[in-house]
């Protein structure tokens, strides 16, 4: 997420499809998801992950403070370990959303 311009974007989309659930991938400080949160149905649910523990912290200060807090799970972890471990199909989500820092962004090795 870059600014305003792009969480207004999301939001309509996510509001003319229709969408109920959303899987977001690299939450920095949160406002994305509280923007696509907010364009969900009241029962649509959101899951956001994020790597960096101080990103995730700052998210989940934002999100605790939201009304919207109860549509979104923030998962802290890299989303390559994470994902196939999270229960349903989270890739089955009617909206994804990847940060554009991590779209050409290797698995590790060890």
């Amino acid at each position: 997420m870059a600014g305003l311009p792009e969480a207004r974007l999301l939001e309509a989309l996510i509001a003319v499809s229709g969408a109920r659930s959303v899987l977001e991938i690299g939450t920095f400080t949160g406002v994305g998801a509280l923007a696509m949160a907010g364009a969900l149905p009241a029962d649509g649910r959101m899951v956001t992950i994020e790597r960096d523990p101080e990103n995730a912290a700052a998210a989940r200060r934002h999100i605790a403070a939201s009304p919207l807090a109860d549509r979104i799970a923030l998962i802290e972890g890299d989303a390559l370990e994470t994902l196939p471990r999270l229960p349903g199909r989270p890739t089955g989500a009617s909206v994804i959303s990847v940060s554009p820092s991590l779209r050409s962004r290797r698995p590790r090795t060890t």
